[in-house]
């Protein structure tokens, strides 16, 4: 199983941090200047285990609250039109083809209809670079859909929308195995948390708690099969004594050093879920191929 680290990109040039030996980087291409900067400053760009979501999520919310939606998390940005979106992260695609290895598509079939999702896939094809997109499934599609898609995407990688407030649980089990057997990869958005990763053996996941620590204190800590969140209230406690963890990797003190220290730790956590997730769905039989 694969962790990716979202938000690697603005983390790594807010910061100026880059983290060497680290493989599997989620990118988003809404902020494509943080990923352009990313990509200019990071000595391993082409060489890492990446994908670059097409901000989908951001581009939906943006869109809707240009339409009077009414939005939970409000997105103070510009919409607009998803055809000119779709053309412009084409181009973008091409110059950065080699830098990446997949590419997500803008998978808004909420707010433009499954026809139009499908003529966008034909565009990539005729960009020549369907080959490193990855397609997406949604609650709203028919099981026939993502038959049709796994037998036929390019790139042979294919994404599942996590769990959203209000719409049923897809049938993860279900839509793996399918895929699985066709030797068709799988992503699950958002999809790190315990209780997900340990019933259900996606080929990838992605999380963004990694880097949490950076505004609050905390570190996350691999402890069998699940991240916990060690806080710098528990420097007196019997849960920082069992970790024995640097106390300055607590401390919310500002500095490039403890920046990087505490971003390096992180992503080695992960690393170890990682690692930890893999071996526990090889022992069950599941062994996914790169």
């Amino acid at each position: 199983m694969k962790i990716y680290l979202a938000g690697y990109g603005s983390i790594s040039t807010s910061y100026n941090v880059i983290l060497p030996k680290i493989n599997n980087i989620f990118y988003s291409y809404f902020y494509e200047k943080t990923v352009n900067k990313s990509f200019k400053a990071d000595p391993l760009v082409g060489q890492r285990l990446s994908v670059v979501d097409s901000g989908a999520h951001t581009f939906f919310a943006a869109a809707s609250s240009a339409l009077g939606t009414p939005q939970k998390n409000k997105v103070d940005v510009k919409s607009e039109d998803p055809a000119d979106y779709v053309k412009r992260y084409i181009k973008w695609i091409q110059a950065n083809y080699d830098k990446a290895s997949y590419f997500v598509e803008l998978d808004i079939q909420d707010l433009v209809g499954y026809p139009t999702v499908e003529k966008w896939r034909r565009w990539y094809k005729d960009a020549g670079i369907e080959d490193k997109i990855i397609w997406c499934f949604h609650e709203c599609n028919e099981w026939k859909d993502y038959e049709a898609m796994v037998d036929t995407v390019p790139s042979r990688y294919m994404a599942v929308e996590g769990m959203r407030s209000g719409r049923p649980c897809l049938p993860y089990n279900r839509l793996i195995k399918y895929a699985y057997d066709r030797k068709c990869k799988v992503h699950g958005f958002a999809l790190v948390k315990r209780k997900i990763v340990n019933r259900f053996p996606f080929y990838s996941v992605d999380s963004s708690t990694w880097n949490v620590g950076l505004k609050y204190g905390n570190i996350p800590i691999f402890d069998n099969g699940n991240i916990i969140q060690l806080r710098e209230s528990d420097r007196t406690k019997q849960k920082y004594f069992k970790y024995k963890i640097d106390l300055a990797l607590l401390s919310t003190k500002r500095g490039k050093e403890n920046h990087a220290a505490k971003l390096y730790f992180a992503a080695t956590q992960f690393l170890a879920m990682e690692k930890w997730y893999t071996k526990y769905w090889e022992a069950r039989g599941i062994r996914w191929e790169d």
